[in-house]
């Protein structure tokens, strides 16, 4: 309808009927008539949160880590590598561990997770590539320890 258009009485009393057809219906079969009311957004897209951004982002580099993880322990043990080979190989491992820490302290910011974490990761990696023996690393870990 155009808004020079006069109302015509006898369609507006059809629509009436129409609309009151549709609600004693669905109020006699039990149906929620508020399903017909549409709700209308502001026209502004919403942004999601931020938590939401982070999770995504947080999975890919645990399973980057992981898998970069397990095919540098594969290589290790199973493949004779040259000098220049595990020292990529150690370089490869302390970045996906570094992406390891950096999801941790995404996901729980809380720097006590994110050292604990670190601390370990450090020490696995550093017995792995027999830098230092389990026992050394003990006895630096015991050193680190306030009140020792």
């Amino acid at each position: 309808m155009s808004p020079k258009t006069p109302l015509n009485v006898d369609e507006i009393h059809k629509l009436a009927e129409s609309i009151k057809t549709i609600e004693n219906f669905a109020e006699n079969r039990n149906f929620n008539s508020s399903l017909f009311n549409v709700s209308l957004s502001s026209g502004k897209p919403q942004t999601p949160d931020k938590s939401e951004k982070i999770k995504p982002n947080f999975n890919i580099m645990l399973i980057c880590s992981f898998l970069v993880m397990f095919i540098s322990l594969g290589i290790y043990l199973f493949v004779e590598l040259s000098t220049k080979q595990q020292t990529f190989s150690l370089v490869v491992t302390i970045l996906a561990a570094g992406f390891a820490i950096l999801g941790t302290h995404l996901k729980y910011k809380n720097a006590g997770a994110t050292a604990i974490i670190g601390f370990c990761l450090v020490a696995i990696i550093t017995i792995g590539y027999e830098i230092f023996t389990p026992k050394e690393v003990a006895e630096k870990a015991e050193k680190m320890l306030p009140g020792k």
